[in-house]
């Protein structure tokens, strides 16, 4: 894979790092939310858990794509 290619995957993996979306304290308050309290929490609430999950999501994504790309090059390299 040309380097070009792989930093380019690289800056994007870094810049849409989870912690870059989110700040930490507002994803872990998405996992500690208490779904026995979800009839009482408002609707805007629960959308923007939502959303930032899908970021979340997303990121996990980006994340292991990019680590499989990265993975295949290197064993390209070994069978040469």
């Amino acid at each position: 894979m040309d380097s070009r290619i792989r930093n380019r995957l690289m800056e994007t993996s870094e810049s849409l790092s989870l912690h870059a979306a989110q700040p930490p304290s507002q994803i872990e308050e998405v996992f500690n939310f208490n779904v026995r309290e979800m009839e009482v929490i408002p609707s805007s609430t629960l959308s923007k858990y939502t959303v930032m999950l899908g970021q979340y999501l997303i990121t996990l994504q980006i994340r292991f794509n990019t680590a499989r790309v990265i993975g295949s090059q290197k064993k390209k390299v070994f069978e040469r």
